[in-house]
């Protein structure tokens, strides 16, 4: 149908046969404001959802508090926590090529893994399976485990592998 219809304090918009409340058929819902909000109101919580869109910015709300935000750059804020309760796998990730996944804390990347699967943990550019620029602790506690399959590879300046304290030994 065409024009709008009132059937039993239901509003159709294109339809002659709503079945909500709101039932628009065949074409755009738009809303035009400065700020656009739409609410969705739990009626047994009491607690509502807004999508509103501000200056460059797409918000999801829930009480009044940004959830998510993503921008006209496409950076997607979440505030909370990320969590699975389906199954037991979570994916993160870019399926570009040569893409890679950078994780950031405090607004500076703190660690990288590329398409190739290095891990870099204080470089963007890992050039190993685990790649890490700085002082690493492997074990728990007071005991250590570091196992290299090959003494022999650590060749160069700036390579060393020291111990200390009581069981600290050095094998090849």
């Amino acid at each position: 149908g065409t024009g709008y219809t009132l059937l039993n304090g239901s509003v159709g918009i294109g339809d002659t046969t709503q079945d909500s409340k709101l039932d628009v058929e065949g074409g755009d819902l738009r809303i035009t404001s400065v700020d656009p909000t739409l609410i969705f109101d739990e009626t047994d919580t009491g607690i509502p959802w807004q999508y509103k869109i501000t200056g460059d910015q797409w918000i999801l709300q829930r009480s009044g508090l940004d959830r998510m935000v993503v921008n006209n750059a496409g950076t997607l804020i979440m505030k909370g926590d990320l969590v699975n309760n389906e199954d037991a796998t979570v994916r993160m990730g870019a399926t570009a090529t040569g893409s890679s996944l950078v994780l950031q804390s405090g607004n500076t990347d703190q660690m990288t893994i590329l398409s190739g699967g290095n891990v870099g943990i204080g470089t963007t550019s890992p050039g190993a399976r685990l790649d890490v620029i700085g002082a690493a602790n492997f074990g728990a506690g007071t005991t250590r485990t570091l196992i290299i399959p090959s003494i022999s590879a650590l060749t160069g300046a700036n390579n060393s592998i020291a111990g200390s304290g009581a069981g600290a030994a050095l094998t090849s």
